[in-house]
């Protein structure tokens, strides 16, 4: 009776060898079977690889395999051309890339949003919930009004308001914040969970904000007062609302949120 034996690699070791002959077939050029088309630019790859990860590209695969084999088997064995957005850059994918063959990225606040953008088009839901952890993690008083007025992700606009409001009144003073967008400060300013004192220092920084800009901003002043509750504001700050605010005041709609509030 003859004797078998059985022998069995490191699953470890049998993928990371796997792992590292396919990098080295990408750098050599070789066995390439899948070009992505970046209208001026082209990256090769190998179909594997990119489809082990990336939606996108499976189902892209998948369905052309169908398609071909519908044809002719004798089809199957030619090279993939897969189209990609245009919003997506070289650089970037080159990093997913260098990310399905390795395992391993560099996310910078420089790259983060970029890279979010093409793993949500190439469908690659690890490495886009890791940029997003990221992008919360490079939260600052520099770019959170930004990243508040950037259309990227709940969690990365719900992270970016809650960093604001913890730091509303510190915010409210930096350039940023008297450059930022009309439907960021009504994002901010609508928030019922601000960390200030008063309610007046919400209309001071809003004020802050028209004036900045005035000739061009006073005709949202109306529409920013909405927001505020004036209602919480005692008389003597009503009155010092309205010498802060005068020059807006004029406007007899703008008045009705003083007068209403003094009732």
């Amino acid at each position: 009776m003859s004797t078998a034996f059985r022998f069995m690699n490191c699953p470890y070791i049998h993928s990371k060898c796997i792992l590292n002959y396919s990098r080295s077939m990408l750098f050599k050029k070789k066995l390439l079977d899948t070009t992505l088309d970046m209208k001026d630019n082209e990256i090769k790859a190998h179909r594997l690889i990119l489809a082990y990860k990336c939606n996108y590209i499976h189902q892209f695969l998948e369905k052309t395999w169908k398609e071909i084999l519908s044809i002719s088997s004798d089809m199957v064995f030619r090279d993939a051309v897969i189209s990609v957005d245009v919003s997506c850059e070289k650089e970037i994918v080159d990093l997913i890339i260098n990310y399905l063959y390795t395992g391993t990225i560099i996310i910078t606040e420089s790259n983060a949003c970029k890279l979010y953008q093409c793993c949500k088009i190439f469908e690659l839901n690890s490495l886009e919930k890791l940029t997003i952890s990221n992008i919360i993690n490079f939260i600052d008083d520099q770019n959170a009004l930004e990243y508040l007025g950037r259309d990227i992700s709940d969690n990365v606009n719900n992270a970016a308001l809650g960093y604001l409001c913890n730091n509303f009144q510190r915010i409210t003073s930096t350039k940023e914040f008297l450059e930022c967008s009309l439907t960021t400060l009504e994002k901010l300013i609508d928030e019922d969970d601000i960390k200030t004192r008063k309610e007046i220092d919400i209309f001071e920084s809003v004020v802050r904000w028209l004036e900045f800009s005035v000739d061009t901003r006073k005709i949202y002043s109306n529409q920013v007062f909405s927001h505020i509750r004036f209602c919480l504001m005692s008389t003597d700050e009503l009155i010092q609302a309205y010498d802060i605010g005068k020059i807006f005041f004029d406007d007899k709609s703008n008045l009705d949120f003083l007068v209403e509030a003094a009732w």
